[in-house]
């Protein structure tokens, strides 16, 4: 009883685990992506209220 027991918590537990490692392999793809797209200047002005508003700084 307790061998198959260990069995179901063991397939379970790698396919919980599994999703778990996609989810942040996803999570870790869209914050790059997001990243990455707020380093163009059309992109931020559309994403960025605060570009919007108030401006950018000729100044670095």
């Amino acid at each position: 009883m307790t061998s198959q027991y260990n069995e179901k918590f063991q397939r379970v537990a790698k396919r919980i685990e599994k999703g778990i490692i996609i989810a942040i392999a996803v999570c870790f793809i869209l914050l790059t992506a997001g990243e990455w797209l707020l380093e163009y200047a059309p992109v931020r002005a559309v994403l960025v209220e605060t570009d919007r508003l108030e401006g950018v700084s000729r100044v670095p």
